[in-house]
């Protein structure tokens, strides 16, 4: 099986066990952090050494992992204050070290952790759809103004070593007919392992290829 460099981003799915900071805007919980909206919704913090959390979409890749890196879309309102980027694993923070000052516009600031730290070795996907990520609050000397970010995800690079698979499916779901045969013309939908591009041909194995983009009605015949 021919292996190839590639990347999925996680996003927020619910609530994480780190709940310090206040959802504003939107939905005012975890889906606040699913869009880069700036300011119509977002998280927020007006104290230091706070952490915020969410749990991330799991997946259901294979392959061997390289680094997990999280990024966070964050601003402050006035003040010299700084974040710092968390992953959770093992029901343990670990912490990027301190950002540069964070600026009053919203910047993105990313952390990449090239193994687990809570075990020293490359990650694994169990422990990648375990992870908790999110943003810590950090003062450079007095505290004195508020701390947003309006989104947080992870980005999880890996080599992929799964062969592409395509499942048709047909509605009906088998032959009305007798002797394997449909009566009613069947539905096909065609559906990738992963998010991809999917090409068919109802002519032979080498074409032509027609791109599929949605469930087609069988040629008769």
């Amino acid at each position: 099986i021919p292996s190839f460099a590639a990347t999925t981003a996680l996003n927020p799915n619910a609530s994480g066990s780190n709940t310090q900071w206040t959802w504003s805007g939107g939905d005012a919980n975890y889906t606040n952090w699913q869009s880069d909206d700036a300011d119509t919704s977002y998280a927020s913090t007006t104290a230091r050494n706070q952490n915020q959390t969410v749990n991330l979409d799991d997946t259901s890749l294979l392959g061997s992992i390289n680094s997990v890196t999280v990024y966070a879309k964050a601003r402050q309102t006035t003040g010299d204050e700084r974040i710092r980027l968390i992953v959770r694993t093992n029901a343990i923070d670990y912490f990027s070290a301190s950002t540069g000052v964070v600026t009053t516009t919203y910047t993105e600031y990313s952390n990449t952790w090239t193994t687990n730290p809570n075990t020293g070795a490359v990650w694994t996907w169990s422990q990648i759809n375990a992870l908790e990520a999110g943003v810590r609050s950090i003062a450079s000397g007095g505290w004195g103004g508020e701390m947003r970010a309006t989104k947080v995800w992870v980005v999880v690079d890996y080599v992929d070593t799964q062969a592409p698979t395509t499942m048709l499916s047909t509605t009906p779901s088998s032959p009305d007919g007798t002797n394997g045969w449909f009566v009613s013309i069947p539905s096909i939908t065609l559906t990738p392992y992963e998010p991809a591009t999917t090409y068919y041909s109802w002519v032979s194995s080498t074409g032509p290829w027609s791109t599929y983009a949605s469930a087609f009605n069988a040629p008769t015949g």
